[in-house]
Protein backbone atom coordinates (compact mmCIF):
# COMPACT_ATOMS: atom_id res chain seq x y z
CA UNK A 1 0.00 0.00 0.00
CA UNK A 2 1.54 3.50 -1.10
CA UNK A 3 2.61 5.45 2.14
CA UNK A 4 1.90 9.22 2.80
CA UNK A 5 4.68 11.90 3.98
CA UNK A 6 3.07 10.82 7.59
CA UNK A 7 4.75 7.31 6.93
CA UNK A 8 0.84 5.88 7.24
CA UNK A 9 -0.89 3.96 4.66
CA UNK A 10 -3.02 5.78 1.94
CA UNK A 11 -6.54 7.33 3.79
CA UNK A 12 -5.18 7.20 7.36
CA UNK A 13 -3.31 10.12 7.50
CA UNK A 14 -3.67 12.21 10.99
CA UNK A 15 -5.15 15.34 10.56
CA UNK A 16 -5.59 16.54 13.93
CA UNK A 17 -6.30 20.27 11.89
CA UNK A 18 -9.68 18.56 10.81
CA UNK A 19 -10.79 17.45 13.79
CA UNK A 20 -9.89 20.73 15.91
CA UNK A 21 -11.77 22.86 13.06
CA UNK A 22 -14.98 20.16 14.17
CA UNK A 23 -14.07 20.81 17.57
CA UNK A 24 -14.07 24.87 16.90
CA UNK A 25 -17.37 25.23 15.55
CA UNK A 26 -19.05 22.59 17.93
CA UNK A 27 -18.19 24.93 20.13
CA UNK A 28 -19.62 27.81 18.34
CA UNK A 29 -23.23 26.36 17.99
CA UNK A 30 -22.73 25.34 21.99
CA UNK A 31 -22.46 28.93 22.70
CA UNK A 32 -24.95 30.19 20.74
CA UNK A 33 -27.41 27.55 22.26
CA UNK A 34 -26.33 28.87 25.90
CA UNK A 35 -26.97 32.48 25.04
CA UNK A 36 -30.19 32.32 22.74
CA UNK A 37 -31.84 29.28 24.63
CA UNK A 38 -30.38 29.59 27.99
CA UNK A 39 -28.78 32.88 29.56
CA UNK A 40 -31.64 35.23 27.72
CA UNK A 41 -34.90 33.20 28.37
CA UNK A 42 -33.79 33.30 31.77
CA UNK A 43 -32.51 36.27 32.29
CA UNK A 44 -34.00 38.92 30.27
CA UNK A 45 -32.14 41.00 28.13
CA UNK A 46 -32.40 44.43 30.56
CA UNK A 47 -28.74 43.32 32.06
CA UNK A 48 -26.83 43.09 29.22
CA UNK A 49 -24.57 46.09 27.80
CA UNK A 50 -27.14 46.69 25.23
CA UNK A 51 -29.11 48.57 27.77
CA UNK A 52 -26.80 51.13 27.89
CA UNK A 53 -26.22 51.62 24.50
CA UNK A 54 -30.06 51.96 24.25
CA UNK A 55 -30.85 54.34 26.86
CA UNK A 56 -27.87 56.35 25.44
CA UNK A 57 -29.43 56.45 21.95
CA UNK A 58 -32.84 57.32 23.73
CA UNK A 59 -31.69 60.27 25.94
CA UNK A 60 -30.05 61.83 22.74
CA UNK A 61 -33.48 61.44 20.70
CA UNK A 62 -35.41 62.85 23.84
CA UNK A 63 -33.29 65.67 23.18
CA UNK A 64 -31.42 65.41 26.65
CA UNK A 65 -27.67 65.03 25.42
CA UNK A 66 -26.47 67.44 27.42
CA UNK A 67 -27.18 65.30 30.41
CA UNK A 68 -25.73 62.01 28.49
CA UNK A 69 -23.17 61.09 31.32
CA UNK A 70 -25.43 62.26 33.99
CA UNK A 71 -25.73 58.64 35.88
CA UNK A 72 -28.79 59.92 37.54
CA UNK A 73 -30.75 60.57 34.30
CA UNK A 74 -29.22 57.29 32.59
CA UNK A 75 -30.51 55.33 35.88
CA UNK A 76 -34.37 57.00 35.76
CA UNK A 77 -34.64 56.03 31.31
CA UNK A 78 -33.08 52.20 32.08
CA UNK A 79 -35.43 51.89 35.06
CA UNK A 80 -37.99 52.60 32.97
CA UNK A 81 -37.09 50.42 29.69
CA UNK A 82 -36.38 47.74 31.89
CA UNK A 83 -40.25 48.44 33.82
CA UNK A 84 -41.50 48.90 30.25
CA UNK A 85 -40.17 45.92 28.58
CA UNK A 86 -41.56 43.90 32.35
CA UNK A 87 -38.45 43.05 33.24
CA UNK A 88 -37.57 43.67 36.82
CA UNK A 89 -34.71 43.64 38.18
CA UNK A 90 -35.23 41.33 41.08
CA UNK A 91 -35.16 38.29 38.84
CA UNK A 92 -31.07 38.73 39.39
CA UNK A 93 -29.12 38.41 42.52
CA UNK A 94 -30.68 41.10 44.97
CA UNK A 95 -26.79 42.52 45.61
CA UNK A 96 -26.73 43.49 41.77
CA UNK A 97 -31.00 44.36 41.47
CA UNK A 98 -30.25 47.10 44.40
CA UNK A 99 -31.48 50.77 43.65
CA UNK A 100 -27.70 52.20 42.89
CA UNK A 101 -27.65 49.80 39.69
CA UNK A 102 -27.05 51.47 36.73
CA UNK A 103 -24.74 49.99 33.34
CA UNK A 104 -22.96 53.20 33.21
CA UNK A 105 -22.66 54.34 29.38
CA UNK A 106 -19.22 55.12 29.39
CA UNK A 107 -18.64 55.19 25.50
CA UNK A 108 -18.19 58.47 23.19
CA UNK A 109 -21.08 60.64 22.15
CA UNK A 110 -20.95 59.42 18.52
CA UNK A 111 -21.90 55.75 19.55
CA UNK A 112 -24.78 57.32 20.86
CA UNK A 113 -25.67 59.38 18.23
CA UNK A 114 -25.45 55.97 16.49
CA UNK A 115 -28.05 54.45 18.88
CA UNK A 116 -30.75 56.89 18.39
CA UNK A 117 -32.54 54.64 15.62
CA UNK A 118 -32.41 51.74 17.50
CA UNK A 119 -34.33 53.54 20.30
CA UNK A 120 -36.88 54.28 18.29
CA UNK A 121 -38.30 50.62 19.16
CA UNK A 122 -38.93 48.88 22.42
CA UNK A 123 -35.95 47.82 23.95
CA UNK A 124 -36.57 43.45 23.08
CA UNK A 125 -36.96 44.49 19.50
CA UNK A 126 -34.14 46.60 19.12
CA UNK A 127 -31.68 44.08 21.00
CA UNK A 128 -33.06 41.27 18.71
CA UNK A 129 -31.84 43.85 15.46
CA UNK A 130 -28.81 44.25 17.04
CA UNK A 131 -27.86 41.08 17.56
CA UNK A 132 -28.47 40.23 13.71
CA UNK A 133 -26.16 43.24 13.14
CA UNK A 134 -24.20 41.47 14.94
CA UNK A 135 -24.33 38.30 12.95
CA UNK A 136 -23.86 40.01 9.95
CA UNK A 137 -20.96 42.01 11.28
CA UNK A 138 -19.18 38.83 12.55
CA UNK A 139 -19.89 36.96 9.12
CA UNK A 140 -18.75 40.49 7.18
CA UNK A 141 -15.41 40.33 9.45
CA UNK A 142 -14.44 36.50 8.64
CA UNK A 143 -15.51 37.16 4.56
CA UNK A 144 -13.07 39.95 4.36
CA UNK A 145 -9.97 37.87 6.52
CA UNK A 146 -10.93 34.83 4.29
CA UNK A 147 -10.57 37.11 1.41
CA UNK A 148 -7.79 39.50 2.25
CA UNK A 149 -5.78 38.14 5.10
CA UNK A 150 -5.24 34.83 3.78
CA UNK A 151 -5.26 34.75 -0.22
CA UNK A 152 -2.54 31.76 -0.52
CA UNK A 153 -3.90 29.66 2.28
CA UNK A 154 -5.22 25.96 1.80
CA UNK A 155 -9.03 25.49 2.12
CA UNK A 156 -8.33 23.60 4.83
CA UNK A 157 -5.93 26.41 6.87
CA UNK A 158 -9.10 28.87 5.96
CA UNK A 159 -11.55 27.06 7.82
CA UNK A 160 -9.45 26.29 10.49
CA UNK A 161 -8.78 29.51 11.15
CA UNK A 162 -12.46 30.58 10.93
CA UNK A 163 -13.26 27.59 13.21
CA UNK A 164 -10.66 29.21 15.92
CA UNK A 165 -12.24 32.76 15.86
CA UNK A 166 -15.82 31.40 16.45
CA UNK A 167 -14.90 29.20 19.33
CA UNK A 168 -12.86 31.92 20.96
CA UNK A 169 -14.29 32.68 24.14
CA UNK A 170 -14.97 36.19 24.34
CA UNK A 171 -17.15 35.92 21.14
CA UNK A 172 -19.38 34.61 23.57
CA UNK A 173 -19.76 37.69 26.22
CA UNK A 174 -20.23 39.80 22.71
CA UNK A 175 -23.29 38.14 21.77
CA UNK A 176 -24.45 37.84 25.43
CA UNK A 177 -23.99 41.37 26.48
CA UNK A 178 -25.36 42.58 22.99
CA UNK A 179 -21.79 44.18 22.75
CA UNK A 180 -19.95 46.35 19.93
CA UNK A 181 -16.89 44.59 19.44
CA UNK A 182 -17.44 43.05 16.45
CA UNK A 183 -18.22 46.56 14.68
CA UNK A 184 -14.89 47.26 16.27
CA UNK A 185 -13.27 44.54 14.62
CA UNK A 186 -14.52 45.89 11.30
CA UNK A 187 -13.44 49.27 12.28
CA UNK A 188 -9.65 47.66 12.74
CA UNK A 189 -9.67 44.94 10.10
CA UNK A 190 -10.76 48.12 7.58
CA UNK A 191 -8.08 50.16 9.04
CA UNK A 192 -5.45 47.94 8.83
CA UNK A 193 -6.01 46.98 5.26
CA UNK A 194 -6.48 50.27 3.96
CA UNK A 195 -3.07 50.96 5.39
CA UNK A 196 -1.62 48.10 3.71
CA UNK A 197 -3.00 48.92 0.61
CA UNK A 198 -1.58 52.53 0.77
CA UNK A 199 -5.39 54.64 0.92
CA UNK A 200 -4.56 56.68 3.57
CA UNK A 201 -8.08 58.26 3.30
CA UNK A 202 -10.10 54.80 4.35
CA UNK A 203 -7.21 54.12 7.17
CA UNK A 204 -7.81 57.46 8.44
CA UNK A 205 -11.59 57.15 8.41
CA UNK A 206 -11.32 53.38 9.75
CA UNK A 207 -8.93 54.91 12.61
CA UNK A 208 -11.24 58.33 13.38
CA UNK A 209 -14.49 55.83 14.16
CA UNK A 210 -12.42 53.89 16.84
CA UNK A 211 -13.27 56.92 18.86
CA UNK A 212 -16.28 54.99 20.32
CA UNK A 213 -13.26 52.23 22.13
CA UNK A 214 -10.64 54.88 21.80
CA UNK A 215 -8.25 52.36 24.28
CA UNK A 216 -8.22 50.49 21.38
CA UNK A 217 -6.77 52.95 18.36
CA UNK A 218 -4.74 54.34 20.54
CA UNK A 219 -1.54 52.03 20.09
CA UNK A 220 -2.59 52.31 16.57
CA UNK A 221 -2.29 56.50 16.35
CA UNK A 222 0.98 56.71 17.74
CA UNK A 223 2.21 54.08 15.33
CA UNK A 224 0.63 56.46 12.25
CA UNK A 225 2.34 59.41 14.20
CA UNK A 226 5.98 57.55 15.38
CA UNK A 227 6.29 55.82 11.40
CA UNK A 228 5.70 58.41 9.92
CA UNK A 229 2.63 58.16 8.00
CA UNK A 230 1.65 61.52 7.79
CA UNK A 231 -1.20 61.03 4.70
CA UNK A 232 -2.56 58.83 7.31
CA UNK A 233 -2.27 61.17 10.17
CA UNK A 234 -3.32 63.80 8.10
CA UNK A 235 -6.82 61.43 7.14
CA UNK A 236 -7.50 60.76 10.64
CA UNK A 237 -7.21 64.41 11.90
CA UNK A 238 -9.44 65.73 9.16
CA UNK A 239 -12.08 62.89 9.74
CA UNK A 240 -11.91 63.31 13.08
CA UNK A 241 -12.85 67.01 13.06
CA UNK A 242 -15.85 65.93 11.02
CA UNK A 243 -16.91 63.89 13.19
CA UNK A 244 -16.91 66.40 16.32
CA UNK A 245 -18.48 69.18 14.07
CA UNK A 246 -21.21 66.94 13.30
CA UNK A 247 -22.13 65.48 15.74
CA UNK A 248 -21.44 68.61 17.77
CA UNK A 249 -24.28 70.54 15.28
CA UNK A 250 -26.74 67.71 16.20
CA UNK A 251 -26.01 67.44 20.43
CA UNK A 252 -24.00 69.94 21.17
CA UNK A 253 -20.00 70.30 22.45
CA UNK A 254 -21.30 69.51 26.16
CA UNK A 255 -21.30 65.77 25.80
CA UNK A 256 -18.30 65.92 24.14
CA UNK A 257 -16.33 67.19 27.00
CA UNK A 258 -18.51 65.38 29.73
CA UNK A 259 -16.95 62.58 28.34
CA UNK A 260 -13.38 63.07 28.78
CA UNK A 261 -14.22 64.12 32.02
CA UNK A 262 -15.86 60.49 33.02
CA UNK A 263 -12.74 58.93 30.64
CA UNK A 264 -10.44 60.53 33.20
CA UNK A 265 -12.34 59.90 36.22
CA UNK A 266 -14.13 56.28 35.67
CA UNK A 267 -10.59 54.42 35.87
CA UNK A 268 -10.20 55.18 39.97
CA UNK A 269 -13.70 53.30 40.63
CA UNK A 270 -14.53 49.92 41.00
CA UNK A 271 -17.83 47.35 41.04
CA UNK A 272 -20.99 48.84 39.38
CA UNK A 273 -19.96 52.27 40.23
CA UNK A 274 -17.00 52.41 37.89
CA UNK A 275 -15.06 49.16 36.03
CA UNK A 276 -15.56 45.83 37.08
CA UNK A 277 -12.23 44.79 38.00
CA UNK A 278 -12.72 40.92 38.44
CA UNK A 279 -13.68 40.41 35.20
CA UNK A 280 -10.64 42.64 33.15
CA UNK A 281 -8.29 40.57 30.76
CA UNK A 282 -5.56 43.41 31.26
CA UNK A 283 -2.20 44.41 33.35
CA UNK A 284 -4.70 45.36 35.91
CA UNK A 285 -6.05 42.28 36.43
CA UNK A 286 -2.86 40.42 36.80
CA UNK A 287 -1.72 42.80 39.42
CA UNK A 288 -4.61 42.16 40.94
CA UNK A 289 -4.24 38.34 40.97
CA UNK A 290 -1.03 38.22 42.40
CA UNK A 291 -0.98 41.36 44.32
CA UNK A 292 -5.22 41.16 45.69
CA UNK A 293 -3.84 43.01 49.15
CA UNK A 294 -2.19 46.20 47.40
CA UNK A 295 -4.12 49.61 47.64
CA UNK A 296 -6.05 50.23 44.75
CA UNK A 297 -4.23 53.56 43.93
CA UNK A 298 -1.12 51.45 43.62
CA UNK A 299 -2.71 48.98 41.52
CA UNK A 300 -4.01 51.84 39.37
CA UNK A 301 -0.55 53.68 38.95
CA UNK A 302 1.15 50.83 37.46
CA UNK A 303 -1.32 50.05 35.41
CA UNK A 304 -1.11 53.67 33.69
CA UNK A 305 2.63 53.19 33.44
CA UNK A 306 2.30 49.93 32.34
CA UNK A 307 0.01 51.71 29.53
CA UNK A 308 2.14 54.70 28.87
CA UNK A 309 5.80 52.41 28.87
CA UNK A 310 3.68 50.53 26.28
CA UNK A 311 2.76 53.56 24.10
CA UNK A 312 6.68 54.35 24.31
CA UNK A 313 7.62 51.27 23.25
CA UNK A 314 5.63 51.10 20.19
CA UNK A 315 6.73 54.81 19.43
CA UNK A 316 10.52 53.70 19.48
CA UNK A 317 9.32 50.03 17.69
CA UNK A 318 7.98 51.72 15.24
CA UNK A 319 10.53 55.13 14.58
CA UNK A 320 13.58 52.26 14.38
CA UNK A 321 11.52 49.81 12.14
CA UNK A 322 9.74 52.24 9.69
CA UNK A 323 12.46 54.84 9.26
CA UNK A 324 15.31 52.69 8.64
CA UNK A 325 12.59 50.49 5.98
CA UNK A 326 11.56 53.24 3.69
CA UNK A 327 9.97 50.42 1.77
CA UNK A 328 7.35 50.58 4.10
CA UNK A 329 5.79 53.37 2.88
CA UNK A 330 5.60 51.90 -0.50
CA UNK A 331 4.56 48.59 -0.48
CA UNK A 332 3.68 46.33 -3.15
CA UNK A 333 0.68 44.75 -4.29
CA UNK A 334 0.87 40.78 -3.63
CA UNK A 335 0.10 38.70 -6.14
CA UNK A 336 -2.18 35.60 -4.81
CA UNK A 337 -0.60 32.95 -6.11
CA UNK A 338 3.11 33.69 -4.53
CA UNK A 339 4.50 34.42 -0.79
CA UNK A 340 3.66 38.36 0.16
CA UNK A 341 6.52 40.67 -0.06
CA UNK A 342 8.58 41.55 2.83
CA UNK A 343 7.89 44.65 2.99
CA UNK A 344 4.14 43.61 3.78
CA UNK A 345 5.29 40.69 6.20
CA UNK A 346 7.57 43.27 8.21
CA UNK A 347 4.44 45.83 8.44
CA UNK A 348 2.14 42.91 9.15
CA UNK A 349 4.49 41.83 12.14
CA UNK A 350 4.29 45.33 13.45
CA UNK A 351 0.59 45.85 13.55
CA UNK A 352 0.29 42.45 15.01
CA UNK A 353 2.83 43.71 18.10
CA UNK A 354 1.27 47.02 18.18
CA UNK A 355 -2.20 45.19 18.40
CA UNK A 356 -1.06 42.63 20.74
CA UNK A 357 0.62 44.85 23.10
CA UNK A 358 -2.47 47.24 23.00
CA UNK A 359 -4.74 44.53 24.68
CA UNK A 360 -3.25 44.08 27.80
CA UNK A 361 -1.76 47.16 28.45
CA UNK A 362 -5.31 48.89 27.60
CA UNK A 363 -7.00 50.36 30.80
CA UNK A 364 -10.26 48.81 30.65
CA UNK A 365 -10.13 45.02 28.66
CA UNK A 366 -13.12 43.61 29.38
CA UNK A 367 -13.96 40.12 28.18
CA UNK A 368 -15.87 40.70 24.98
CA UNK A 369 -13.36 43.27 23.60
CA UNK A 370 -10.53 40.76 24.09
CA UNK A 371 -12.67 39.19 20.70
CA UNK A 372 -10.46 41.76 18.85
CA UNK A 373 -7.09 39.51 19.21
CA UNK A 374 -8.47 37.55 16.69
CA UNK A 375 -6.80 39.98 14.07
CA UNK A 376 -3.35 40.29 15.02
CA UNK A 377 -3.07 36.37 15.47
CA UNK A 378 -3.91 36.07 11.94
CA UNK A 379 -1.59 39.31 10.59
CA UNK A 380 1.29 37.17 12.64
CA UNK A 381 0.11 33.73 11.15
CA UNK A 382 0.89 35.55 7.37
CA UNK A 383 3.86 36.41 8.89
CA UNK A 384 5.22 33.25 9.97
CA UNK A 385 3.71 30.98 7.69
CA UNK A 386 6.58 29.99 5.36
CA UNK A 387 8.75 29.09 8.06
CA UNK A 388 7.89 25.29 8.54
CA UNK A 389 8.89 25.15 12.02
CA UNK A 390 7.45 28.29 13.40
CA UNK A 391 4.17 27.62 11.73
CA UNK A 392 3.86 24.57 13.14
CA UNK A 393 4.72 26.35 17.05
CA UNK A 394 2.61 29.48 16.53
CA UNK A 395 -0.21 27.02 15.09
CA UNK A 396 -0.02 25.22 18.06
CA UNK A 397 0.61 28.11 20.19
CA UNK A 398 -3.20 29.73 19.18
CA UNK A 399 -4.70 26.66 19.89
CA UNK A 400 -3.78 26.79 23.20
CA UNK A 401 -4.37 29.95 23.73
CA UNK A 402 -8.02 29.07 22.60
CA UNK A 403 -7.72 26.84 25.63
CA UNK A 404 -6.30 29.23 27.78
CA UNK A 405 -8.84 31.83 27.11
CA UNK A 406 -11.57 28.69 27.42
CA UNK A 407 -10.38 28.32 31.20
CA UNK A 408 -9.97 31.88 31.87
CA UNK A 409 -13.33 32.81 30.63
CA UNK A 410 -16.15 30.32 32.12
CA UNK A 411 -13.76 29.39 34.45
CA UNK A 412 -13.07 25.68 33.89
CA UNK A 413 -11.38 24.39 36.19
CA UNK A 414 -12.89 26.19 39.23
CA UNK A 415 -11.41 29.34 40.55
CA UNK A 416 -11.51 27.90 44.41
CA UNK A 417 -9.11 25.24 43.03
CA UNK A 418 -6.78 26.68 40.85
CA UNK A 419 -7.00 30.11 42.78
CA UNK A 420 -4.79 33.58 40.70
CA UNK A 421 -3.77 31.40 38.08
CA UNK A 422 -7.25 31.36 36.61
CA UNK A 423 -7.42 35.04 36.54
CA UNK A 424 -4.23 35.61 35.35
CA UNK A 425 -4.45 33.38 32.37
CA UNK A 426 -5.66 35.73 29.60
CA UNK A 427 -3.32 38.87 29.80
CA UNK A 428 -0.88 36.21 30.67
CA UNK A 429 -1.31 34.69 27.03
CA UNK A 430 -1.75 38.12 25.00
CA UNK A 431 1.55 39.59 27.04
CA UNK A 432 3.42 35.87 25.54
CA UNK A 433 1.73 36.61 21.98
CA UNK A 434 3.58 40.30 22.26
CA UNK A 435 6.75 38.52 23.35
CA UNK A 436 6.44 36.35 20.55
CA UNK A 437 5.82 39.06 17.60
CA UNK A 438 9.04 41.47 19.13
CA UNK A 439 11.13 38.26 19.00
CA UNK A 440 10.18 38.00 15.43
CA UNK A 441 10.37 41.52 14.37
CA UNK A 442 14.29 41.34 13.99
CA UNK A 443 14.06 38.20 11.86
CA UNK A 444 11.43 39.51 9.87
CA UNK A 445 13.58 43.06 8.91
CA UNK A 446 16.71 41.02 8.08
CA UNK A 447 15.15 38.32 6.06
CA UNK A 448 14.58 40.15 3.24
CA UNK A 449 17.86 39.13 1.23
CA UNK A 450 18.05 35.56 2.20
CA UNK A 451 14.15 34.98 2.67
CA UNK A 452 13.39 31.36 0.19
CA UNK A 453 9.56 30.35 0.61
CA UNK A 454 9.10 26.98 1.65
CA UNK A 455 8.74 24.43 -1.13
CA UNK A 456 8.05 22.10 1.17
CA UNK A 457 5.20 19.85 0.61
CA UNK A 458 2.68 20.81 3.64
CA UNK A 459 2.03 17.55 6.05
CA UNK A 460 -1.37 17.29 7.71
CA UNK A 461 0.15 17.14 11.29
CA UNK A 462 2.27 19.72 10.15
CA UNK A 463 -0.01 22.65 10.16
CA UNK A 464 -2.51 20.65 12.55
Amino acid sequence: MEKNQNNLPEGRSIDLRQQLTVLGFTLFVIYLVAIFFVNVPRWGIWWTDFLAFHSAGEIVRQGEADQLYDFKVQKEYQTHLAEKSRQVPSSLDPAISEASFVLRYLNSPLLAVMMVPFSLVSLEISWRVWAICNFILLAGMCWIWWKYLMTSWSFKEKLAAISGVLCFAPIFPVFNSGQLTFLIGILLTGCLLAWRAQKPIWAGLFLSLLVIKPQLGLYLGIAVLFGGYWKILLSTCGWSLGIFLSTSLLIGVKPWFDWVQIMREVGTKQGIEGVPTHQLMNLRALLLAFFPEAPESWIGSLTFFGFAGGAVLVAGIWVYFAWRNTALHSLKEEAPSNSPPQNKLLLDNLLAFTLFLMLPLSPHLLPHSAFVAVLPSLLFYRVVRDFSRWRVFYGWFLVLSIIGFLIGYFPIPPEEIFGNFVNSLEPLVLFAHAGISLVWLRSTSKVEQTFVPSTKPTSSIETA
